[in-house]
């Protein structure tokens, strides 16, 4: 009776909590994920200041590559074509950016309290990162999409010049940002999964700049050297610009100097190696890969815990 009343009276317990009064065994999972996702879904309306930072940050870093390379797509000569491609760039690493980072944070804020739950017989580490995952990625989706459409009008990147429906170049655009920003999760997961914040936010950068690094723009992935080649198997960066750059260039006609066509370009920065859906498939199997690592990661740590 104790233990029941002192569920009771917690002002943090929602409606799903209460058939959890008094062990995780008897309670369907479901409902124990489905307690969890409205405790959480609850501190992230009353940490509305930090979504309104986020979506400040999305809508910026998005008005800023959309005036550095506006109606970039206008003007595809030899300056055009680094420019489109250097937008496309900036479009996976805005996506990257606000799904990866926030992730950390807020991921390894809430790992001290998985950890307790779990000890103490409440619920599994598994049923907070199933109501994390579900909680966080409508906003998820929200922030890489309004990025995406102000990128998108700004730049212009087709201006008129492609075959093909301008519809569906953008929703194949919007498709990559959100893939793109969907393994940017799945790496943000895993720092504070293995380490502390404090360590994974100063490891962030040490992660991040490889896949700039290798991502396509700066290097082409042919003449990457073979000990720093297998980077990007994971690389977000790698298969979104590969992805959007195929959806860009492939149907193009006539480039200026001293390209012939679009797939000059695709050539020329090593790119076009995969189709548009192989990318896509990619990008989904590094995040869904990543969130399977942090899954068994953080259930064996707890059964560890457990037995020690």
């Amino acid at each position: 009776f104790k233990q029941k009343t002192a569920y009771e009276i917690r002002l943090s317990l929602v409606g799903s909590e209460m058939c959890i009064r008094d062990s995780r065994v008897g309670a369907p999972r479901r409902c124990r994920v489905a307690a969890v996702v409205a405790r959480m879904t609850l501190n992230l309306l009353r940490e509305w200041p930090l979504l309104a930072a986020r979506l400040v940050l999305s809508v910026v870093m998005a008005v800023l590559a959309g005036s550095m390379y506006r109606r970039a797509g206008c003007g595809v000569d030899a300056r055009g074509v680094p420019d489109v491609t250097g937008c496309l760039f900036i479009i996976c690493t805005s996506a990257l950016f606000s799904s990866f980072f926030p992730c950390i944070g807020l991921i390894g804020k809430s790992m001290p309290l998985a950890y307790r739950e779990s000890a103490g017989g409440l619920y599994e580490i598994s049923a907070h990162l199933v109501a994390y995952v579900v909680t966080d990625a409508p906003v998820q989706v929200f922030l890489a999409a309004a990025n995406m459409a102000i990128v998108y009008v700004m730049v212009d990147p087709r201006c008129g010049k492609g075959s093909g429906d301008d519809r569906a170049h953008f929703l194949a655009f919007l498709l990559v940002a959100q893939l793109v920003a969907y393994a940017g999760a799945g790496l943000g997961y895993c720092l504070p999964a293995v380490l502390p914040v404090e360590v994974a936010l100063i490891v962030a950068p040490v992660v991040v700049y490889p896949c700039i690094l290798f991502g396509g723009l700066y290097e082409r992935s042919v003449d990457i050297p073979w000990y720093f080649a297998w980077w990007n198997s994971v690389n977000p960066l790698y298969f979104g610009l590969n992805a959007l750059a195929v959806s860009e260039w492939r149907t193009y006609g006539d480039v200026a100097f001293p390209f012939a066509d679009g797939k000059a370009v695709l050539e020329f920065y090593g790119l076009g190696n995969l189709s548009f859906s192989a990318s896509c498939w990619s990008l989904l199997a590094v995040g869904t890969g990543l969130r399977v690592f942090v899954f068994a990661y953080l259930e064996l740590h707890a059964a560890w815990a457990k037995r020690g």
